[in-house]
């Protein structure tokens, strides 16, 4: 049995919904007469035209000619007629020219072809038939190998078709091709007798041996982007199977490798296999992939359309279609392929068209992928239908017709592929959603949990730093009843002695260089211990968690003279100055007279520590947007620039400051002051050397 490539087209379209009794019924009606017709187009082909056809000119240059409308046909019901009737009795003068290429349907009849070649000056070097379609069982060429032929001995045969051994061809090509050698004759005929049990028909070419490998060549390579498209794609829809976990993927990736098995087999290129009984293996072949490849189509039927949620009925009518063609498959094993596949082919039409109309109905649903689905089944069916009539001869065999169910089964496969992608699409955003959402309420599910686990730990951190942050306050507070004492109890003392040692130098004779060197060896011991006490009693006062400016409504200039006075009495050599700018004499504001004492006392100990004896400090303050400003001018050693940004942090020295004694905590102190008053400090370089501080803060 001999299926043909189109015929496995046709049944590729078997995918559909099952139609009513009534459809069924009016499809089989239609095969009928569609048979019937073919039978009369035959008859009509083999008496189209009349009177002798013109011969195929070969010369030394001759490169190709078409058989189309040079061959003449004659018809052999029976399987009666021989080589000797047709080339020399009465039935060559029976043959009658064929209208175009021989499509007579599907016929059990043989049929003998006749056409001419002419030599033009001398034959080419070598002459080659290529004939299509592959599927023909068996195709007899005869060539004479003498001028004039006598007897049929004079005749050389040819064997092709499906059933020959593929060791008997001339080139091994995905068509039937015989090399000719011709007789040294002008004018020659070449006999063909053709017979199948599938559909007749026949488009054959002569062509020189340099055209023959450009065709064998095209054709290769045409059959292998068909084998490798529908390999690629079902290799793609399988990874959508495995990623998505959608049997659609997967049944249409096995529809796509079927139909790769369908086109290598009608190919012509495996032929060789065990005889099965009386069948040939090639034909079993055939058969069996196109039934394979409808049986693939109607599950992914199913899944494309959703049948068995959205199409209940038309599910059953499918799982009915798919049990069908299991039958037609076992029939098509045991011989009777040619009897059971043409009204399946028949079938197949109404169910293109079916499922068709149902992907409307779902596009009118707004499904994705519907509108392309029902394009891609409608431009099959347009293949499908020229295919078929091809088949049955109500369509010639020609380069439109033979193309067709390629042509359907590529661009169906296209806008399918496209329809699918936007399924996957779809499917893959889903899951994505899908995924997200678990992901959301898991990590909602953890996030209370954590949450319930470090509100626990939150208040017992509370609970544990409100206990040590009352146990500081009351440690700060004690401290800071120890620097009040510890305050009153020396600044008189050292006061006293500081006064006694002033009186002892104005006493003391000029000349007196001795005791004058050693009372100023204690004044400058006194002065150091007044700064260590200074600032060791006060920094916890502005250097803590509870340092706080006790703010007080003070009149400005005297709280800010009185500070200066007392610094003039410790450093009488300093010339400290002090201006007031935009600040009335009975002027007030509210801040901590100690911690402001405490702040301008470093910056001017600071600016007369590390400037020149006999260079003056100046102080001015001013009042500037709502803030009292108080700027500390000397003109020592100023500081390093690159060093300015660090001199206010605990503990940090300038590099310049050489053996001037300093604990680096003075201006560490000026900036918390500034800052528990809500103010700010800063501190540069001045144009003319030293350094210029400005204490911001609001009053």
């Amino acid at each position: 049995m001999q299926l043909s490539h189109d015929q496995g087209s046709s049944m590729r379209r078997l995918f559909r919904p099952v139609p009513t009794v009534v459809d069924i019924t009016r499809s089989l009606l239609f095969f009928t007469a569609v048979l019937f017709a073919s039978n009369v187009t035959s008859i009509w082909q083999l008496e189209a035209a009349a009177g002798q056809l013109p011969a195929i000119g070969a010369g030394p240059e001759f490169a190709s000619a078409s058989l189309t409308g040079r061959m003449s046909v004659l018809r052999d019901p029976d399987h009666a007629i021989s080589l000797a009737d047709v080339a020399f009795g009465a039935a060559g003068q029976a043959m009658h020219p064929a209208s175009g290429n021989i499509a007579l349907g599907y016929t059990q009849d043989a049929l003998w072809v006749k056409f001419s070649l002419k030599r033009d000056r001398a034959w080419p070097l070598s002459l080659f038939l290529n004939l299509i379609p592959t599927y023909l069982d068996r195709v007899d060429v005869y060539v004479a190998r003498v001028a004039h032929p006598a007897s049929v001995d004079d005749f050389e045969l040819l064997r092709l078709g499906d059933h020959v051994p593929s060791a008997e061809r001339a080139i091994f090509v995905p068509s039937l091709v015989a090399e000719l050698t011709l007789p040294d004759a002008d004018l020659t005929d070449i006999y063909m007798r053709m017979e199948t049990t599938s559909n007749l028909a026949l488009r054959g070419w002569v062509l020189s041996g340099a055209s023959m490998l450009n065709v064998a060549t095209q054709e290769s390579i045409k059959l292998g982007a068909i084998l490798s498209f529908f390999i690629i794609l079902a290799i793609i829809h399988l990874y959508y199977f495995f990623f998505l976990r959608k049997r659609l993927y997967f049944s249409f990736s096995a529809f796509l490798v079927a139909l790769a098995s369908v086109f290598l087999f009608d190919s012509g290129l495996i032929t060789d296999g065990p005889m099965l009984g009386v069948y040939y293996a090639s034909d079993l072949y055939l058969g069996c992939t196109m039934i394979i490849a409808q049986l693939t189509s109607y599950v992914f039927m199913i899944d494309q359309l959703e049948a068995r949620a959205r199409f209940p009925i038309l599910y059953r009518g499918l799982q009915g279609m798919i049990a069908l063609y299991a039958f037609v498959l076992v029939a098509a094993i045991a011989g009777y392929g040619s009897t059971v596949i043409p009204p399946a082919l028949a079938l197949s039409t109404s169910w293109i068209l079916l499922v068709s109309v149902y992907n409307v109905i779902l596009y009118r649903r707004k499904r994705p992928g519907s509108g392309l689905a029902t394009m891609a089944y409608l431009i099959l069916l347009a293949g499908f239908v020229a295919t078929a009539g091809r088949l049955s001869g109500l369509l010639p065999f020609a380069t439109a017709t033979e193309h067709a169910f390629l042509a359907g089964v590529v661009l169906f496969i296209f806008f399918m592929n496209l329809s699918l992608l936007q399924r996957a699409r779809l499917a893959e955003q889903r899951r994505r959603e899908s995924q997200a959402l678990q992901v959301s309420r898991k990590a909602e599910k953890a996030a209370m949990r954590l949450v319930k686990i470090r509100t626990a730990e939150l208040e017992t951190a509370k609970e544990e730093a409100e206990t040590a942050l009352a146990h500081e306050r009351a440690a700060q507070a004690e401290q800071l009843r120890f620097v009040d004492v510890v305050t009153h109890q020396y600044q008189t003392p050292l006061a006293v002695i500081r006064s006694s040692i002033a009186a002892i130098l104005q006493t003391l004779a000029p000349q007196d260089e001795g005791n004058r060197q050693r009372v100023s060896q204690i004044r400058s011991a006194v002065k150091r211990l007044i700064e260590v006490l200074d600032v060791s009693l006060h920094r916890s006062r502005v250097d803590g968690s509870t340092a706080k400016a006790n703010l007080q409504d003070v009149e400005l200039v005297p709280t800010l003279e009185g500070i200066v006075g007392r610094n003039r009495e410790l450093s009488p050599e300093s010339g400290l100055e002090i201006e007031f700018q935009s600040i009335g004499a009975h002027d007030r504001g509210r801040i901590d007279p100690d911690m402001l004492g405490l702040a301008l006392t470093n910056l001017i100990d600071n600016a007369v520590k590390f400037s020149a004896a006999g260079k003056p400090v100046r102080m001015r303050c001013r009042r500037q947007d709502g803030s009292l400003v108080i700027e500390v001018a000397d003109e020592g050693i100023g500081i390093p620039e690159a060093e300015r940004e660090d001199i206010s942090k605990r503990y940090f020295r300038a590099s310049n400051t050489g053996g001037i004694p300093g604990t680096g905590l003075g201006l560490h102190i000026v900036r918390a002051v500034a800052a528990a008053h809500g103010g700010t400090f800063a501190i540069a370089n001045g144009d003319q050397g030293g350094v210029v501080t400005a204490l911001t803060i609001p009053a």
